[in-house]
């Protein structure tokens, strides 16, 4: 599942009230983890995000922030093992 912020919340020259997601996405989260043992969520944030319990529930975790509109292909990369987005130091 995908979940990010507003435009209204998170845009530039704008800043966050908090570290929280919406509430309804908490919901969401919550809703599909219940029904879903794998569920992969994927945030499409600009900024760091508070997980409110579903970080325990959710089978993995991707943080794209705000990838632009290549974003969905590289995402695509990521989840299907084709890509590791790991740094690595020489």
């Amino acid at each position: 599942m995908f979940v990010g912020t507003q435009r209204s919340v998170e845009s530039e020259g704008i800043d966050r009230r908090d570290a929280y997601i919406n509430n309804y996405y908490d919901m969401f989260i919550n809703s599909v983890c219940k029904n879903n043992k794998n569920a992969v969520l994927v945030m499409q944030v600009g900024s760091a995000v508070m997980p409110s319990g579903w970080d325990r529930k959710v089978k993995g975790l991707v943080h794209m922030w705000l990838a632009g509109e290549a974003g969905g292909s590289s995402v695509a990369d990521v989840l299907t093992g084709r890509v590791n987005p790991s740094g690595k130091l020489s």
